[in-house]
């Protein structure tokens, strides 16, 4: 949860909760757009067809069901969503073999992000974080709950002037400081200092060749000096991020097509500067059709994608050059 600490409020929202990764990604505009209703997505294994999904979705675009079956049409597990009326999500349920296992539900006022629940099959519903907003509607203070409803952990954010943050605390259960960022380093080049429960971030922007350039700089939980730096267009559009450890070495790199959402190349380095991982992708047309996984400069896997217009109809898994896997996707446009 410490990682938590400090990020904008949708930040936490979409990678603590409910963004989740789907390789056959559409995205909600699109499915509205073309006023798609079912999404069948069958999985091969070679001829031999192994199981398949089947996706639900409201006249909003809006998820409202997955459903996993077997090779014979037998339903194994499922997902289901509900939304409020500015259509963000408000509960997650999931079943295993029709029996509700597992349930998440959200409160909102307006968009932002009040309280989460957990409920475990049809036992009491149990909260689990909440947050507080200042009139600017700058998060000031969260909480994380026991399954016994007793705080286990506090954050509390102080800005300079309205979302500016300034300086965030996190407490224990009781109430003592387990850590404090602070957020008053501004200077490109003032030198860190290590402080016991204290965590100075250290953040400044500069302009080179037209780019704008983000670094921040601080300690991570085991006290060692992290930097990363980000590379923008003039329009704040994303190009580039660099990662470097303690001893300044890049250990992450990330390239993409102005767009979190687009990466071109992703490396990972070992402490000693050699590359050990890398992503690779390719797009036409502004959608993804391609992208391989390497392992010390070799290829192990590669993904190749299909469309009919904006709609992904094929996706197809090779590793080390054979073809394991094809996904063949079937549509339903029920709100044309």
């Amino acid at each position: 949860m410490l990682g938590y600490v400090g990020i904008s409020q949708s930040e936490f929202n979409d990678y603590r909760y409910y963004n989740t990764y789907d390789r056959f990604y559409i995205p909600k505009k699109t499915i509205k757009n073309k006023g798609v209703n079912k999404i069948t997505t069958q999985n091969y294994k070679g001829e031999k067809l192994v199981g398949k999904s089947i996706k639900s979705f409201d006249s909003n675009g809006n998820l409202l069901e997955v459903k996993y079956q077997d090779k014979k049409g037998i339903t194994k597990n499922s997902t289901k969503y509900t939304y409020n009326d500015s259509n963000i999500v408000t509960s997650i349920k999931n079943y295993k073999k029709g029996k509700l296992k597992l349930s998440y539900y959200y409160e909102f006022d307006t968009n932002h992000l009040l309280a989460v629940y957990y409920q475990k099959g049809d036992n009491e519903k149990h909260l689990t974080n909440d947050w507080e907003y200042n009139k600017d509607m700058c998060m000031v203070e969260s909480h994380h709950y026991k399954k016994n409803g007793k705080i286990k952990f506090t954050w509390e954010y102080d800005y300079y002037d309205k979302c500016k943050l300034s300086k965030s605390v996190l407490y224990n259960s009781k109430n003592k400081v387990v850590q404090t960022w602070t957020y008053e380093c501004k200077s490109e080049g003032e030198i860190l200092k290590k402080k016991k429960k204290e965590t100075q971030v250290c953040k400044w922007d500069t302009i080179t060749n037209d780019n704008l350039v983000k670094v921040v700089q601080y300690f991570n939980e085991k006290g060692e000096i992290r930097k990363s730096v980000s590379k923008y267009t003039a329009d704040t559009l994303i190009i580039e991020q660099k990662f470097y450890d303690k001893n300044n070495i890049l250990f992450y790199y990330v390239t993409y097509d102005k767009s979190r959402s687009r990466p071109l190349e992703q490396i990972s380095y070992s402490h000693k500067g050699k590359e050990l991982f890398a992503w690779n992708y390719k797009y036409e047309n502004g959608k993804q059709v391609y992208y391989n996984y390497s392992k010390k400069g070799k290829i192990k896997s590669e993904y190749k994608k299909e469309y009919d217009g904006d709609l992904l109809i094929m996706s197809s898994v090779y590793y080390q050059g054979k073809l394991i896997m094809n996904y063949k996707m079937d549509f339903e446009t029920k709100y044309l």
